[in-house]
């Protein structure tokens, strides 16, 4: 099952909804995660982001990953 949301935080309903489903079900966000994206959908509550065209249009994708990360602390 799939659930798309557009919300500016993952609330305790969504949370409930993904329980069911499976207690350790992960959340993600594929699109538009970037430096300017990625602390919002982290503070928000999301499991897992990816950054696709932030890390490959980088020129050091290692060095977009460590930022990336960096920014969910």
């Amino acid at each position: 099952r799939r659930l798309q949301i557009c919300e500016s935080s993952v609330d305790s309903e969504i949370r409930e909804e993904a329980n069911k489903v499976n207690p350790e079900l992960l959340i993600e966000v594929d699109g538009g995660i970037g430096e300017a994206t990625i602390k919002q959908a982290y503070d928000a509550g999301v499991d897992v982001c990816v950054a696709g065209t932030a890390v490959f249009k980088a020129d050091s994708a290692t060095e977009a990953i460590n930022n990336l990360k960096a920014l969910c602390k």
